[in-house]
């Protein structure tokens, strides 16, 4: 029985380990996040003003530009992140449109609530 509480506590010491190094930074998140604004935008546009894929159809560059430039700078400005050492939480709050958390572990982000 001694042996299995070891080996468990061996496991559970390299799944901590691996998750603390592949906690994923704030610029990682920051590009994340860029990209679902981009995504959402895209649909806001096509719902609401009847502009599908109006961002979706804009050249590479012309996107790049507005995530690298305009985007990218607004989130890690209305970000904050808990870091827990294995895992993120990254909080971005745009005010008068969305409080948006997410939890970035092992090199991915998960978005698990919007408001």
């Amino acid at each position: 029985m001694g042996g299995n509480f070891f080996k468990g506590a061996i496991a559970l010491g390299v799944v901590a380990g691996v998750m603390g190094i592949t906690n994923p930074p704030q610029e990682l998140y920051s590009e994340y996040a860029a990209e679902k604004l981009l995504a959402h935008a895209d649909k806001i546009a096509c719902e609401k003003i009847s502009l599908c894929d109006s961002i979706d159809s804009l050249p590479v560059a012309a996107r790049n530009v507005i995530k690298n430039q305009i985007l990218k700078p607004a989130i890690e400005t209305s970000s904050q992140r808990q870091n827990l050492g294995v895992f993120s939480i990254y909080t971005t709050e745009v005010p008068g449109v969305a409080k948006i958390r997410t939890l970035g572990a092992f090199g991915h982000f998960l978005t698990f609530s919007e408001t």
